[in-house]
């Protein structure tokens, strides 16, 4: 017979377990990010960064890039500052990436509460494809998209479910996919899809919710 895995006693008895491979993938995406050498979209991402608001939504607008991304390495600068050519510069743009990557396995766990063996294998499964690991290390917006994608996927029914309040919080983190990057357009277009998973007096609140979060979008 062959051995139930980890597991198999319970959620609450593999509590450790995601905490467990987030430190993991913390440290992988960390010394990542001060081994690798930076590159020339993350050059583009570091001059962005430094200039002032407005200066920056206009170079935006004239490039083929989303704002939140952006904006939010903007915050990074506001906070900690940095000089060019900085070494600590380059990190701090990178740390976006570096957290969702270790946030995802935290994501998957939450969502596999009817299987056990998903709560053991999912979190790893979910930092183990390399190109993911590639993507926490440079300042590019797809590790949060994947993270991002993983919460509107895996939590979104629930939060639907919940009432209007989650439903207002599903909406927000539908409407940061295209303003991260302009694919999180497709990951916003299926999400209706997600209505075959609800109940049927749950399925208006769910599109209005994708309705909504498809407005700032169109605004930009």
């Amino acid at each position: 017979r062959r051995p139930d895995p980890p597991s198999a006693a319970g959620p609450r008895s593999l509590a450790w377990w995601p905490a467990a491979v987030s430190l993991a993938a913390l440290a992988a995406a960390l010394a990542g990010s001060a081994l690798r050498p930076v590159w020339h979209d993350e050059l583009y991402t570091l001059v962005l960064a430094r200039l002032p608001l407005p200066e920056l939504v206009a170079a935006l607008r004239v490039d083929s890039g989303p704002p939140l991304h952006y904006l939010l390495c903007h915050l990074l600068y506001l906070v900690a500052g940095w000089g060019e050519g900085s070494a600590f510069g380059t990190l701090a743009v990178r740390l976006p990436s570096v957290l969702a990557f270790a946030a995802l396995p935290w994501v998957v766990w939450l969502g596999a509460r009817s299987s056990p063996a998903a709560r053991f294998w999912g979190p790893l499964l979910s930092v183990s494809w390399l190109p993911m690991l590639y993507f926490a290390t440079e300042a590019r917006a797809y590790a949060l998209l994947a993270l991002v994608n993983a919460l509107v996927w895996i939590l979104g029914p629930s939060l639907i479910a919940r009432g209007r309040g989650a439903a207002v919080g599903f909406a927000f983190l539908a409407a940061c996919l295209p303003l991260l990057h302009y694919t999180g357009l497709i990951s916003l277009a299926y999400l209706p899809a997600l209505a075959f998973g609800l109940e049927r007096r749950h399925r208006p609140r769910l599109l209005l919710a994708v309705a909504a979060a498809s407005l700032p979008a169109l605004a930009w």
